[in-house]
């Protein structure tokens, strides 16, 4: 009885091993080595899927992967989608795939925008949660560890975010650039309603959530990223990491108050958007909802009015007067009526060229 029990008991071992081998693909040949393999060599569905758009970012692309590559936590894969690349995007990421040839994937795609890239990524993400990361960014090295540390204690929560600093094109820091991220937790969706201060290498979500919100507006060439974020916002509570956990590089032309312009109509447009589909939000935040609008259009316009866009800037400001009249829209609608040179011959003769108020 006791050698019939033992042969029974190396049976149902055996049979556990060969099964285990089988749903690795393995054979039993191959046990002794694999199981002193490291563990990231086996195979295993990745925490956290990290998505990268690139279009011609052969310059900073190697930067932005190596500081995926090199984070303290470790569970993730990464999927770089080349949108139409005409550098060297495509060899950049292949080398990469060559040396860690488990954690990256390279998808390729006729040149779509990075709304079209973004959802590619998210389509083909197999991990229980989504980063993003622009090509021409840095993440810190502690980004993903405590991101994923905030979801999983957290429940309740949709998605977190991080603030950041900024850097220029050697990746030097740049002091005089600020814009500080709100650091909150719960329902965000009116504060990032009146402010969009959410970057979208910032962000780490479940994926579980796109199920509710969709995935990006492919319509959308820029501005894409805002609203997304109103839409997760709507649906999903926040968590924040009050840390900079992750560098923005900006470029001498991203600085231009003309990106500015474009930048500021599509965020009215993806505001205005949001508010037509969202009624009940609109009706009980009226007032909230026509200030913000106002304050941006007399934003817009000021900008306008920097750039010698007389009429635009006129447009805009009888805008924000629609939605909330003021005493300083009314006196820049009179700065419409003065040419570029003048205001500009205006601010020379006053000591501090900001005491000339647009805005």
């Amino acid at each position: 009885m006791i050698l019939g029990k033992r042969i029974n008991d190396e049976i149902k071992a055996g049979f556990q091993i060969k099964t285990y081998l089988r749903r690795n693909g393995l054979s039993i040949a191959d046990k002794s080595t694999e199981f002193n393999k490291p563990l990231a060599h086996k195979k295993y569905m990745a925490k956290v899927s990290v998505i990268i758009p690139a279009y011609n970012s052969a310059r900073y692309l190697l930067e932005a992967i190596q500081g995926v590559l090199h984070q303290t936590y470790q569970d993730f894969e990464i999927i770089v989608v080349d949108d139409g690349s005409a550098d060297t995007t495509e060899e950049i990421i292949e080398g990469f795939i060559k040396e860690y040839p488990s954690k990256i994937r390279h998808i390729y795609q006729k040149n779509r925008g990075p709304a079209a890239a973004r959802n590619r990524a998210m389509q083909a993400a197999k991990g229980e949660f989504i980063a993003f990361l622009d090509a021409d960014d840095v993440w810190y090295s502690d980004k993903l560890e405590k991101q994923v540390y905030v979801l999983e204690h957290h429940p309740e929560a949709g998605f977190v975010y991080c603030d950041s600093n900024f850097i220029d094109a050697e990746s030097n820091p740049i002091q005089n650039y600020f814009r500080k991220t709100k650091i909150l937790n719960g329902d965000i969706l009116i504060e990032l309603f009146c402010n969009h201060f959410i970057m979208t290498p910032a962000v780490m979500l479940r994926k579980s959530c796109l199920n509710q919100t969709g995935l990006f507006d492919e319509n959308l060439t820029v501005g894409e990223d805002y609203d997304f974020f109103l839409r997760l916002a709507y649906y999903y509570k926040a968590r924040s990491i009050d840390e900079i956990l992750w560098s923005r590089r900006v470029l001498n032309e991203s600085l231009s108050r003309a990106d500015f312009i474009l930048d500021a109509r599509n965020d009215l447009n993806t505001l205005k958007r949001f508010m037509m589909l969202h009624r009940e939000f609109y009706k009980k935040n009226r007032d909230l909802v026509q200030d913000r609008l106002a304050k941006y259009h007399f934003s817009l316009a000021y900008n306008c009015l920097e750039h010698g866009k007389n009429i635009i800037a006129f447009n805009n400001l009888v805008s924000s007067v629609c939605y909330h009249p003021t005493l300083k829209a009314f006196k820049n609608i009179l700065f419409c009526c003065v040419p570029l040179w003048l205001r500009r011959k205006l601010q020379r003769h006053v000591t501090n060229p900001q005491q000339v108020d647009y805005a």
